[in-house]
C-alpha cells in the first residue's frame, strides 16, 4: 500500500513539473470548446474583434491624415477621406457593440464550462465504487482542487480570453510596423520569449510549492471558513477564541504562502530586468524610425500608424509574455481532474453475478482481517461471524472495536485484506456491484442532511411513492410533515428560508429513508449504523424497538454502544480488540457473566444514577 501511494506521488510531481502540464490545458481546452457550443464561437469571434481594433483604428487614422491636406483640393481625396472616417466610425461603434455583448457570452461560456466541469467531477467520482480513496490523503486533496476548480473555472476562461485578445493585438500590430523593416516586429517577439519561458517554468515552480503546501493553505482555509460558520458561532461568542482562531489561519496561511511569495519576489526582479532591455529595443526601433521618416524612405503617415502599432506591440507583448504562467496556473486544477480519471478502483475484484433476491441460509464471516487505507493496525482480526436469515444481530462494544467496519464491508465500501463475506455460501465479491447495494437498505451514523424538502429526504431511499408515503408513517415522521403548511414541500434549508429541524427530527427522516429502501426495494438486508446515537436513551431504544419490528422478515444488523437499547435482537455479538468475543441473546449473555454482562450491568447503573 505504502509502495503504492508513494509511486502516486513521484507521478503527481512528475507530471505538475514538467510540460505535461500542457497537456491538461489543452485537455481543459478541448472539454472549454465542446461545452461552450456557438457562444464560445461568439465570445471568440468578439474577442478577435476587440484585439484587432487598435491596429485598424490607427490605419484608418493615417489614411485620414494622408487625405487630409489634398480634401479642399480634390474631390477623390474628399471622398476618400469620408470612407477613412466612415470606416473608423465603424471599428469604434463594432468595438462598443463587442463591449456590450461580451459579458453575456463569458458569463454563458463560464457557465457552461462550470457544469461539464461538475460533470466530469461526479462521474469520475462515481467511477469509484469504494471508499478508499477517501482515506488517502494526497487523493483527497485531488479531489478538493478538482471541486474547487469545478466551481470557479472563471480564471481558466478568462485566461484564454486574454491569450485571444492580445494575440490578435500582437499579430495585427505586426502587420502596422512592418514598414520599419521585416526584421523589426521579429526582433520585438523574439526579445519576448525567454520571459514567456521563464513564466511557464516560474508558474510550474509555484503549483509545485502551492501542491506541497496544500495541507497548510486547506488548515488557513478551513480556520477562516469557522470564523463565520453559523454553526460555530455560538460557541465562539461563549468561549470567545475569535482572536485564537484568526492566530491560526494566519500562521497556516504563513507557513503555506512563505515558498509562493519568495518566489513571486524574484519574478518581480526578473520582470524588472526584462522590461529594461525591452524598452530599450523599442527605444531603438523607434530611433529608427525618426531616421526612415525623415529620410523620405517611408511616409508620414505610415510613420504615425507605425508608431503608434508598435506601442502597442510592446503593450501587448508585455501582457502576453506572461500568459503562459497564468495558462499553466490557471489549468493547474486540471491536473487535479488528469489524476482522477486515471485513479484505479481499489474494489479489485468487480463481480458479475446477479445477488439473489433473498437470503436463504446465513451471511458468514470467514477470517476477516481489515486494515484501512493508510493505517497500520488491523480494525478487524481474523473476524468470524455467522448471522442467519431473516434474524436481528446487534454489533455491541467500544468505540473503534470495528462495529462500524463490519457494515462497510457489507456495503462493499471496502474489501476484506483476508478472508471472505459469504452470502449463503458465495463470497459478495463475486456479485456484481450496483446490483448487490440494491439488495442493501442501510442507514448510517453519519446519514445525510440533503438541503432539499421533507419529501426529498425521504425519496432518496426510494423513488417509489407507496414506499415514501408508508415509511413516513412507520418512522413517525407524517406528524411532522403535518405540522408544517407546506407539507412535504417544505423546505429543510434554514439559510434560505426554510425550516431548522432538530437532531432527533432529522434522524426519524434518516429512519424513514431507511424503511423506504427496504420498502421500495424489498431489500433483504438492513444495516442500521447508530444513527440514534444522539438521542435520549429511552427514545433510542423505542426507535430500534420500532425499527427490529418494521424490519421483521428481512435480515437486519443493528449496531450501538448501548446494550440496554439492543435487548430485543435475536442475537447479539460483542466485538473487542478487532473479534468476536461473545455471541448470543440478551439473556444467555448476561448468564455467561462475561464481557456484555459486565458492560450492561454499568450501563444500567448509569441509568438509574441519571434518574
Amino acid at each position: 500500500m505504502l509502495e503504492r501511494e508513494s509511486a502516486f506521488f513521484v507521478e503527481l510531481r512528475v507530471f505538475s513539473t514538467r510540460s505535461d502540464e500542457s497537456v491538461a490545458f489543452f485537455s481543459a481546452l478541448r472539454l472549454l470548446f465542446r461545452a461552450g457550443g456557438w457562444h464560445l464561437g461568439g465570445y471568440a469571434l468578439l474577442l478577435v474583434l476587440r484585439g484587432i481594433t487598435p491596429a485598424v483604428t490607427f490605419v484608418a487614422l493615417g489614411w485620414i491624415i494622408a487625405d487630409a491636406p489634398a480634401v479642399l483640393a480634390s474631390q477623390a481625396a474628399l471622398w476618400r477621406t469620408i470612407g477613412e472616417t466612415a470606416l473608423l466610425c465603424g471599428v469604434v461603434l463594432a468595438s462598443m457593440a463587442a463591449d456590450a455583448c461580451v459579458s453575456y457570452f463569458e458569463q454563458q461560456t463560464i457557465m457552461r464550462f462550470s457544469t461539464e466541469l461538475n460533470i466530469r467531477l461526479m462521474r469520475d467520482l462515481a467511477r469509484l465504487p469504494g471508499l478508499a480513496h477517501w482515506q488517502d490523503a494526497r487523493e483527497r486533496d485531488l479531489v478538493h482542487r478538482a471541486q474547487e476548480g469545478a466551481q470557479d473555472p472563471a480564471q481558466f476562461v478568462r485566461v484564454a480570453s486574454m491569450l485571444t485578445i492580445w494575440g490578435a493585438m500582437v499579430l495585427s500590430s505586426m502587420v502596422i510596423v512592418l514598414p520599419f523593416g521585416w526584421w523589426v516586429p521579429l526582433l520585438i517577439i523574439v526579445t519576448g520569449i525567454p520571459a514567456m519561458v521563464y513564466s511557464w517554468r516560474h508558474a510550474g515552480v509555484q503549483n509545485q510549492v502551492k501542491l506541497e503546501d496544500s495541507p497548510e493553505l486547506r488548515h488557513a482555509d478551513y480556520s477562516a471558513s469557522l470564523a463565520y460558520d453559523r454553526e460555530v458561532a455560538m460557541e465562539q461568542r461563549i468561549y470567545g477564541f475569535g482572536s485564537w482562531l484568526l492566530g491560526r489561519q494566519r500562521d497556516y496561511w504563513t507557513r503555506g504562502m512563505r515558498r509562493v511569495l519568495l518566489g513571486e519576489r524574484r519574478e518581480l526582479v526578473r520582470g524588472t530586468l526584462g522590461l529594461v532591455l525591452q524598452l530599450s529595443i523599442g527605444a531603438s526601433v523607434l530611433i529608427w524610425a525618426f531616421h526612415l521618416v525623415s529620410s523620405g524612405q517611408i511616409a508620414p503617415e505610415r510613420f504615425l500608424s507605425g508608431v503608434l502599432g508598435l506601442t502597442t506591440l510592446f503593450e501587448s507583448l508585455l501582457v502576453l509574455q506572461q500568459l503562459p504562467g497564468s495558462i499553466r496556473k490557471a489549468s493547474g486544477f486540471f491536473t487535479a481532474f488528469h489524476h482522477l480519471s486515471k485513479l484505479e478502483p481499489r474494489l479489485e475484484i468487480q463481480g458479475t453475478l446477479e445477488p439473489p433476491i433473498e437470503l436463504r441460509s446465513a451471511i458468514t464471516f470467514e477470517h476477516v482481517t481489515f486494515t484501512y487505507p493508510g493505517g497500520t493496525t488491523p480494525t478487524l482480526r481474523d473476524l468470524n461471524l455467522t448471522i442467519p436469515a431473516g434474524q436481528s444481530l446487534a454489533l455491541v462494544g467500544e468505540n473503534g472495536a470495528g462495529k462500524s467496519t463490519i457494515i462497510k464491508l457489507l456495503c462493499r465500501f471496502y474489501d476484506p485484506d483476508e478472508g471472505r463475506i459469504l452470502w449463503d455460501g458465495q463470497d459478495i465479491r463475486l456479485f456484481e456491484l450496483v446490483l448487490w447495494r440494491e439488495r442493501i437498505a442501510a442507514v448510517f451514523q453519519d446519514f445525510l442532511r440533503y438541503p432539499g424538502t421533507l419529501a426529498d429526504n425521504i425519496a432518496i431511499g426510494s423513488s417509489k411513492h407507496t414506499a415514501i408515503e408508508e415509511a413516513a408513517e412507520l418512522a413517525g415522521v407524517t406528524s411532522l410533515i403535518e405540522k408544517y403548511p407546506q407539507g412535504w414541500q417544505t423546505l429543510l434549508v434554514p439559510d434560505i428560508g426554510g425550516v431548522a429541524l432538530s437532531g432527533g427530527q432529522w434522524q426519524r427522516l434518516a429512519l424513514a429513508r431507511g424503511l423506504a429502501g427496504r420498502l421500495g426495494r424489498n431489500a433483504p438486508l438492513v444495516l442500521v449504523d447508530e444513527p440514534t446515537a444522539a438521542l435520549d436513551i429511552r427514545m433510542e431504544a423505542e426507535l430500534n424497538r420500532r425499527w427490529l419490528t418494521l424490519t421483521r422478515g428481512a435480515t437486519t444488523i443493528l449496531v450501538s454502544h448501548r446494550l440496554t437499547t439492543v435487548r430485543n435482537a435475536a442475537q447479539i455479538a460483542v466485538l473487542a480488540d478487532g473479534h468476536i468475543v461473545e455471541q448470543g441473546t440478551h439473556e444467555e449473555l448476561l448468564m455467561r457473566d462475561g464481557l456484555y454482562a459486565e458492560w450492561y450491568q454499568l450501563q444500567t447503573q448509569r441509568v438509574q444514577d441519571t434518574e
